[in-house]
């Protein structure tokens, strides 16, 4: 039996990098220089496993933490997504007299149930190496207590095929658990835009 590890499942972006959102999804934060690390048991992709995912995007929205590979945009390279219904604990990590003066928060999240045999349970640490993450931490914290994904029809990780109609999607390491819809600030825009002019007449 291959080693358990804490799998995380794959996103699709557009064509301009951006990851593709469920119409009730939101974005919340975003925040750059950012590590996903996964200790000794390594963890991540399920094609990609490994300690740490290193210099990419934390992006927050109401139903996902989405890890985007910075390096690797408009391409998906290692960008992955956990769905917030699996973290059962977020909390930052106590920094230590003579160490890293790096601040992380730690999610402990249960298995995915739907990623393979390897998965497991298991700890995933946010490492921010750029701007100071008290906002996206307190962001975190809301949507984890406002549950915004409760009243979907369909489960959290259940797998829907990208609607093609509205964006080209990369799937490349994997099928996202949301692989259509709109942003938090796509939506603000359609309600403040007028609204379209009459036909002309006949």
């Amino acid at each position: 039996r291959a080693a358990s590890m804490l799998l995380l499942e794959g996103v699709a972006l557009t064509d301009s990098g951006r990851p593709v959102l469920a119409p009730e999804e939101l974005e919340l934060r975003i925040l750059e220089k950012t590590d996903a690390e996964f200790g000794e048991r390594r963890g991540g992709l399920v094609s990609a496993p490994d300690e740490r995912y290193r210099g990419g995007i934390a992006f927050l929205t109401t139903h996902r933490l989405i890890w985007l590979d910075q390096p690797a945009l408009p391409s998906p390279g290692r960008s992955c997504s956990l769905h917030l219904s699996r973290v059962t604990s977020a909390s930052p990590v106590p920094l230590k007299m003579f160490g890293s003066r790096t601040k992380r928060h730690a999610l402990r999240c249960s298995a995915n149930g739907g990623l393979g045999p390897s998965d497991e349970a298991g700890e995933l640490r946010l490492a921010f190496r750029g701007e100071s993450p008290e906002s996206f931490a307190r962001c975190l914290d809301d949507a984890l207590v406002n549950r915004a994904w409760r009243n979907e029809q369909n489960p959290p990780n259940s797998n829907r095929t990208p609607n093609r109609a509205t964006t080209q999607t990369q799937t490349r390491n994997g099928v996202p658990s949301f692989p259509r819809g709109r942003s938090a600030y796509d939506a603000a825009a359609s309600r403040s835009a007028p609204p379209p002019p009459p036909p002309p007449p006949p």
